[in-house]
């Protein structure tokens, strides 16, 4: 029964990469093919940096390279999917079980770009929001996935996988939905301005510093070179992530991928292989 409701999970994160690969495909064909850049009101306001803004309004074809890099990165978190279902298929091991739902959150960044259609048609500014808080939920989703992929990592271990699922779950909605969004200042990176974007970081990088260090702990006491390569590729993985969510610099947007490229080959080459050495 167990793993039957994985399988299910799994069909299910399968049939949500599609849509939003299809649903993104569609959206960059539409902004090449539609005459938007005519009725699109650009943001001002720039992420640059965390707690960092500045007015700077990037061009039409500057969000035309940002959406196609996030296409880029959903089709890669496929991929990795598909790598990482089947060596979980074949290991069964729990920590590539809740690192699925790691990569899962980073697909949903592809959802930013589909606020332009908010912009262009005046919808209410409420759908916008909601979109902002959809993909909030899953950045901490996400979090708190890896986390529990660096416990499993470092043999503690926990059976309830649903149960884990649904705290992480509530925890994701709790944060997601507190989040103050100041609904008047869409940034150039396609949500909407964090009110206490202190907070916000600290909690996520909180998170990420608390797995790599279980990453390093579990090292230090197996002392197997190849959680060493993981620990570089889960670094990789994480300065990649957070590069996506500032300006749609081509510059920023190309080291993303490539930091992220880097870091998923690593890890769904060495993950599922931590507890099947001697």
């Amino acid at each position: 029964m167990i793993y039957r409701n994985k399988n299910i999970i799994l069909r299910t994160i399968f049939i949500i990469l599609i849509i939003l690969i299809i649903a993104n495909i569609t959206l960059l064909i539409l902004m090449f093919a539609l005459d938007w850049e005519e009725d699109f009101i650009p943001s001002k306001t720039t992420h640059v940096w965390w707690f960092a803004y500045k007015e700077h309004i990037p061009a039409y074809t500057d969000y035309i390279w940002n959406s196609g890099i996030l296409l880029s990165v959903l089709c890669l978190c496929f991929i990795c999917f598909l790598i990482l279902q089947s060596t979980f298929n074949r290991t069964g091991l729990p920590e590539i079980f809740f690192f699925i739902f790691f990569i899962l959150s980073i697909s949903f960044e592809s959802l930013r770009p589909f606020l332009i259609l908010i912009n262009i048609y005046k919808f209410p500014v409420y759908i916008g929001v909601f979109i902002s808080r959809i993909i909030y939920f899953f950045r901490f989703y996400g979090l708190f996935s890896l986390l529990f992929t660096s416990l499993y990592i470092l043999e503690i271990k926990f059976h309830k996988y649903g149960i884990l699922l649904i705290i992480i779950g509530l925890l994701s909605l709790t944060f997601a939905y507190t989040i103050p969004l100041d609904s008047s200042v869409l940034l150039t990176n396609h949500l909407y301005k964090i009110g206490n974007e202190i907070s916000y970081s600290f909690i996520s990088i909180a998170i990420q510093i608390i797995s790599l260090v279980n990453f390093i702990v579990s090292y230090i006491r197996k002392r197997q070179k190849r959680i060493l390569y993981i620990i570089i590729a889960l670094f990789l993985t994480i300065i990649g992530r957070e590069l996506l969510i500032f300006d749609p610099n081509v510059i920023l947007n190309s080291i993303s991928i490539i930091f992220l490229c880097c870091g998923l080959a690593l890890l769904i080459k060495y993950i599922g292989k931590v507890h099947l050495w001697n």
